[in-house]
């Protein structure tokens, strides 16, 4: 028996792909004056000095270019209890904020309340990697909250991480 199937498909590797448990960030901005983001699970640590993030965003995005141009993006990772927030940035980019709690500093960066962290970031740089550009962001700040657990992604559902055992 084989441990390895033959990449073929893209059901193939999307299924590979659900293996890698990940957070949930959403990445936006105030852009001519409204409130803009996306969701996505390609969220990473990237380096320390100087501090950057990366994240991997379609090509075919029309968010992402508002989002870039902005200056100045909030990166507000999806706590425990925020499913449905995950679910709501699916909808049509000018129903993405209805119903949902959000504030926006004075910068223009937008976080989402309830939250289990979050950081501002700048654009850094990007670039094309297959269908996705891998977008480099500079933290500028960062803030968590350290009572709510953070929202998993895994095998294509939300989890919930288990208590550290004493």
């Amino acid at each position: 028996m084989s441990l390895f199937q033959q990449i073929s498909d893209a059901p193939t590797l999307k299924t590979a792909f659900s293996r890698i448990p990940s957070g949930l960030v959403a990445v936006a901005a105030l852009a001519e004056g409204m409130p803009q983001g996306i969701v996505m699970s390609s969220f990473s640590a990237v380096s320390m000095n100087p501090p950057l993030v990366s994240i991997c965003v379609q090509l075919t995005s029309s968010t992402w270019p508002k989002l870039r141009d902005a200056g100045t993006l909030g990166v507000s990772f999806l706590g425990e209890g925020q499913e449905e927030v995950c679910a709501q940035f699916a909808k049509p980019s000018d129903q993405r904020f209805d119903n949902i709690d959000w504030f926006a500093d004075p910068e223009g960066a937008v976080f989402l309340e309830d939250a289990s962290a979050w950081m501002r970031c700048s654009f850094a740089e990007g670039m094309r990697a297959g269908d996705h550009i891998i977008a480099l962001m500079t933290v500028e700040s960062a803030g968590w909250d350290g009572k709510r657990p953070p929202l998993i992604y895994l095998e294509r559902s939300f989890r919930e991480l288990a208590p550290v055992a004493s």
